[in-house]
């Protein structure tokens, strides 16, 4: 089944620089004019969740401190949209540095009346597809305190309420099998520990980046995550990059099912919708080769191979599932290597369509 995802935003989107983006933990080089800037954006996409789409967006870059010559700027962002379903999203995002960046803050605050598409729990690819409405407000909040050279430790916050309101008569959501599907209010409180070795940020060429996570949630479910992100960039060339990543993701207790492990989306493992597999663990390789072709032009080809199942011990090399596309790259900054990229990507019986900001790791 191909599905689409297209962002169709104005002509005033292609002169947005590095600062006008959001990068969360992947900070900018600092911006030796420091001068706040502000870019109001119209917006309309296309999914097949929520059909067309329109909405507004703005984007504020700041300084803490205008004295402060090495912490990137500081950035909000506001947006919200209408779609056909009648569904609504209002979102801002936030990332926050300041003491000559020895501290740094990111998140998202946003409430979204949405509709997804749910797949089951688990590696099957032969799992019906159904459709669910919800309403959540969404609280994301991430600090994190430099402790040496390149390496950070920060804690998390995250607060969601999911209410229901839509569920596919006699499918697995409504039959009441699946666990989360009452929803109910998480509060998912977590410590990081975050090391960044990259040449640049947006788009890296050599170096290494970790980050480790475990939260606990209390609320309606009692359940922990244990998350790692281990990521390798290797200069083939001087026009060419070889970049790797491993992404593990385990959950115990009683975890919803929109909180579980997923592969799928614009980040990991493209070529399927996100979470067309979920479980309670996942583990996930993707490799890409990164290319500069032709003045501002790049292309890429990619690939990935990822598992979900209940438990970490469960995984096997014959059920991981794997997807591949090929990617064109247009450098909006040549300054700060900041990309906008069109990515076809395909799966067994998947085929998705990819345009957006930045590398997918």
């Amino acid at each position: 089944m191909i599905r689409v995802i297209l962002l169709l935003q104005a002509v005033l989107l292609f002169s947005f620089c590095a600062r006008s983006v959001p990068i969360y933990l992947e900070a900018q080089d600092a911006d030796t004019t420091r001068k706040n800037t502000f870019f109001p954006v119209p917006v309309g996409f296309y999914t097949p969740e929520t059909r067309f789409g329109i909405g507004a967006a703005a984007v504020y870059n700041f300084y803490i401190n205008k004295a402060d010559t090495i912490s990137p700027p500081s950035q909000l962002q506001g947006g919200f949209a209408f779609t056909q379903e009648r569904q609504f999203l209002a979102y801002l995002p936030f990332q926050l540095f300041w003491d000559e960046r020895k501290w740094f803050s990111f998140g998202e605050v946003g409430y979204y009346r949405y509709n997804y598409f749910f797949y089951g729990v688990g590696n099957s690819p032969e799992n019906r597809e159904e459709r669910y409405g919800v309403n959540f407000p969404r609280i994301r909040l991430n600090l994190f305190r430099q402790v040496c050279k390149r390496w950070y430790v920060g804690a998390r916050l995250w607060i969601e309420e999911w209410r229901f309101t839509e569920f596919e008569e006699g499918a697995a959501l409504a039959s009441g099998t699946v666990a989360g599907n009452e929803g109910g209010r998480t509060y998912d409180p977590g410590v990081m520990i975050l090391h960044d070795g990259r040449d640049n940020v947006l788009y890296p060429t050599k170096g290494w980046f970790l980050e480790a996570v475990t939260q606990h949630a209390t609320g309606a479910f009692g359940w922990s995550r244990y998350r790692a992100d281990l990521r390798h960039y290797l200069p083939l060339h001087d026009q060419l990059t070889w970049a790797n990543q491993a992404f593990v993701d385990i959950t115990t207790g009683s975890t919803p099912f929109y909180m579980m492990a997923m592969l799928g989306g614009t980040k990991r493992m493209r070529g399927y919708y996100e979470g067309r597999f979920r479980d309670k663990t996942g583990v996930l390789y993707q490799t890409e080769l990164r290319a500069r072709i032709w003045r501002r032009w790049g292309a890429t080809a990619f690939w990935s191979a990822g598992v979900v199942d209940e438990t970490a011990a469960q995984w096997s090399l014959a059920h991981f599932r794997n997807a591949g596309g090929l990617g064109i790259r247009f450098e909006l900054d040549p300054e700060k290597d900041l990309n906008i990229r069109f990515d076809v990507a395909t799966g067994p019986g998947s085929t998705q369509f990819y345009l957006t900001f930045g590398e997918a790791f």
